[in-house]
C-alpha cells in the first residue's frame, strides 16, 4: 500500500479488511491456553485427538479407499 508511510501502523490492515498480525498471534494463544480446559467429551477435544487424514485431502483418502466400478 503506498500509505505505508503516513499512517500509523494498524490501519492498513484495518483498511484492507484483515486483521493485523499481532492480534492473529494474540486470538491463538488465547485459544490454545483455553484447550486444556475442556471435557473429554467436547468437539474439539476429540478432534485433537483423532490424527490427521493421511493423502493431500480427507477426500482424496476416501477415494483411495473405495474400489474402482466395474
Amino acid at each position: 500500500m503506498p500509505v505505508w508511510r503516513t499512517v500509523p501502523k494498524l490501519d492498513p490492515f484495518w483498511l484492507a479488511g484483515i486483521a493485523p498480525p499481532q492480534i492473529i498471534r494474540r486470538e491463538t494463544a488465547r485459544a490454545a491456553a483455553g484447550l486444556p480446559t475442556l471435557p473429554a467429551y467436547h468437539p474439539l477435544t476429540q478432534r485433537l485427538r483423532t490424527p490427521p487424514p493421511r493423502g493431500w485431502s480427507h477426500l482424496h483418502s476416501l477415494t483411495e479407499s473405495q474400489a474402482p466400478p466395474g
